[in-house]
């Protein structure tokens, strides 16, 4: 167990330490916090809203997590990330758990886990509020749950719990992100079964998962539907089928090809290890292959990443389930090439350049804190960090790389541990000193209210979409208003319907009550610097500029 008290610490100061230590990111961590701070205030966590308006790009589960997570915490980006955070750290559990109980291996389950949490993609999403993390936290437990279930020869009372456990974390996973839920492991299931032609578990298997996962998902669904009865045609037709297949016209899209490199480099630095792995040649890798385990996540990895590749809606971020499997294989094949009395040579060289870079980089960021004097202030005020980052980072990559290669005679075990340890420095050298740049504007916002001394209760705030999801955030607002939608048609056209106040304002509108004699409120617009929208308007008496935002005041007409 001790291995596991190791990969709790990486864990805890790799994600948990630096969590609130940099600014939010928008649009999405701002509209990730909204969403949930709405509900805590309206009371109302069936219906998902965004600025007051309805807001189904999303099932709730991911909102639920945040809204629980701001009760215990208060309403802060340590809170709004913590949900994703702690996702990961389970899904890492999961991996070495499975492991375990495969394998009864517990080197190997460590070392499958720290590869999970080094991975760049994984440590990117799991520290940013997003629903990805807590996606692949359910999807990695239900194809667990169902590898586990498989190794029953009987129907057993075990395997009942097992596949039970199983649909229950598909539910989750639906109330997470929809229907990619069922998807994922129906694919890598079939592919396992088919392969291993074991075709009586296509009978035994789905009727426990299905009732299960139905029964996880049927309160809220029923909810749903009493309180939005279009509720389930947009999420079915418009955010599923319409982004799967809409081609060019799909939102995000991307050619086949785009995650072939997203991959790999997602699980960097991690994927360093990769060459060791290759290393030990094909027919070990055809004895591993053979192993149940391994043979799954190859499933697991191969068919949902040919899945996801032929949708045409695609983010970076969606591949993330894949990365599991992966790094199981990583470090099964690892774990052969060591066995097998490899002479590290692979090992050796692949640890000494990434040693030597971190040594170089640390060393040109120490020297270049010593010479920061030279460098012009324009220059340094375009950089979203704090100039102490040029020393504290480069300690920490200087540490770290000196430590990779001060250990170059020392046992390929403990080169592995410094690995991760420099990995483990690494966040906390620099998040700590992020600052405030365009897509972080909660600073900005907060700056430009305080020096108009603006009455955030009265008055009426107009924005861009760009900005809509940080300004509600920052505002403590819900009734703001925008110049233009985006996402927010679907929700403002149901607010027309049903008669109830809408997001939009036209510019028509907005000139008329800015012009309105008797208007008892301030008129507050954000928008991006240098917007045209600006010449329609009258000139405001106020208007300050400043990180790529603009801010116009037009105080109220009559003082009361």
């Amino acid at each position: 167990m001790k291995y596991f008290g190791w990969i709790f610490l990486f864990f805890i100061m790799l994600y948990i330490v630096p969590l609130g230590s940099r600014p939010m990111l928008a649009p999405d961590e701002f509209r990730y916090a909204e969403i949930p701070r709405e509900m805590i205030n309206n009371g109302d966590y069936t219906t998902p809203r965004l600025c007051g308006v309805r807001y189904f790009e999303k099932t709730p589960m991911n909102y639920w997590l945040t809204a629980g997570s701001f009760k215990l915490f208060g309403q802060n980006a340590f809170a709004n990330r913590l949900p994703s955070a702690l996702a990961v750290g389970l899904t890492a559990l999961f991996i070495a758990l499975l492991i375990q109980q495969a394998l009864r291996d517990e080197k190997l389950a460590a070392l499958a886990a720290m590869l999970y949490l080094s991975s760049a993609l994984v440590f990117g999403v799991g520290t940013t509020a997003l629903v990805d993390s807590v996606f692949t936290m359910f999807v990695t437990g239900t194809q667990g749950l169902v590898l586990l279930a498989l190794h029953e020869t009987k129907f057993s009372k075990r395997k009942f719990a097992l596949l039970a456990l199983s649909g229950i974390f598909i539910g989750a996973a639906f109330l997470t992100k929809g229907f990619l839920a069922f998807v994922i492991p129906a694919l890598t299931i079939t592919a396992f079964l088919l392969i291993r032609k074991r075709w009586k578990e296509f009978l035994l298997l789905p009727l426990p998962m299905l009732i299960f996962a139905a029964l996880t998902i049927l309160p809220w669904g029923l909810a749903i539907h009493r309180a939005e009865s279009d509720f389930w045609h947009y999420f079915v037709f418009v955010e599923h089928l319409h982004r799967a297949t809409a081609g060019e016209a799909a939102q995000h899209s991307s050619p086949w090809w785009y995650y072939l490199p997203i991959l790999p480099l997602g699980l960097l630095p991690g994927a360093l290890l990769l060459p060791s792995a290759c290393a030990i040649g094909k027919k070990a890798w055809q004895n591993i292959i053979s192993q149940d385990l391994y043979l799954y996540a190859l499933c697991a990895l191969v068919v949902p990443f040919i899945f996801l590749s032929a949708v045409d809606g695609k983010l970076a971020t969606y591949i993330l389930p894949c990365i599991p499997p992966a790094v199981l294989l990583i470090a099964a094949g690892i774990q052969a090439y060591f066995n097998a009395g490899g002479q590290h040579r692979v090992y050796n060289s692949v640890l000494n350049v990434w040693g030597g870079f971190l040594l170089a980089a640390g060393i040109c960021s120490i020297a270049a804190w010593f010479f920061r004097s030279r460098i012009p202030q324009d220059t340094l005020d375009t950089v979203p960090v704090n100039p102490l980052i040029l020393i504290t980072a480069g300690i920490t990559f200087a540490i770290s790389g000196g430590l990779m290669l001060y250990s170059l005679h020392g046992n390929w075990r403990s080169r592995i541990y410094l690995f991760f340890f420099g990995l483990m420095l690494l966040p906390l050298g620099i998040s700590w000193n992020i600052t405030s740049f365009r897509q972080m504007p909660e600073a900005t916002l907060k700056s430009f209210f305080n020096e108009h001394e603006i009455n955030l209760k009265k008055a009426c705030i107009v924005t861009s979409y760009r900005f809509s999801h940080a300004t509600a955030w920052v505002s403590g607002r819900q009734d703001i208003k925008l110049l233009n939608l985006s996402e927010f048609e679907y929700g403002n056209e149901a607010a027309k319907r049903n008669g109830e106040p809408q997001v939009q304002i036209t510019d028509d509108e907005l000139i008329k009550a800015i012009k309105n004699p008797a208007r008892d409120y301030d008129i507050i617009i954000i928008m991006k610097e240098n917007d045209k929208r600006f010449n329609r308007y009258p000139m405001p008496p106020k208007r300050t500029v400043r990180n790529g935002m603009e801010c116009a005041v037009y105080p109220e007409a009559i003082r009361k």
